[in-house]
């Protein structure tokens, strides 16, 4: 199965999160979090840090990355789609977010996720693993790409206490 990650810059002062509208590919139109495809050899750390590089011009370092989830996503009906993601938070970075031929960055209110707008997983999750609980869950997609099973544990980790370790 594929892997890959998804980034969330959380900006604390001002209770924002940096989604982007997804302009290319999978998932074109939706707002996505930030993130894409493993390169052989890579960590998904590594893979984060390049893939927010590449879709926002933010940068930051590996090890201020919190993970904050890890997703398997299947598609029966699109097996090429299917991979596990791991997801994270970060809360310091270089340079404002800026748009790229993949990515229409945006900072929302951390609870006003426009749920209705992204793949339809986000609604289940999305929430906890931003108030700082670890997530893990497997989601299957129907042929309409609604999500149509559902196997979730809601952690009780913080991000202050991942962060010390």
């Amino acid at each position: 199965m594929k892997e890959a990650t998804e980034l969330f810059l959380l900006d604390t002062a001002a209770d924002q999160v940096l989604l982007g509208h997804k302009k290319t590919g999978i998932g074109l139109g939706k707002i996505v979090g930030i993130g894409g495809h493993l390169e052989p050899g890579e960590t998904p750390e590594q893979a984060a840090v390049r893939e927010l590089l590449e879709e926002t011009t933010v940068e930051v370092n590996e090890v201020d990355l919190v993970k904050v989830a890890e997703m398997t996503f299947l598609f029966p009906h699109e097996p090429d789609w299917s991979m596990l993601v791991h997801n994270y938070v970060v809360t310091q970075w270089v340079n404002e977010p800026a748009e790229t031929v993949e990515i229409r960055p945006v900072w929302v209110k951390r609870h006003q996720i426009p749920v209705t707008e992204m793949w339809d997983d986000v609604q289940y999750w999305l929430a906890h693993a931003l108030s700082g609980k670890f997530v893990r869950g497997t989601f299957t997609f129907g042929e309409e790409n609604t999500v149509i099973k559902i196997e979730m544990e809601i952690g009780i980790w913080s991000y202050q206490h991942m962060a010390i370790k």
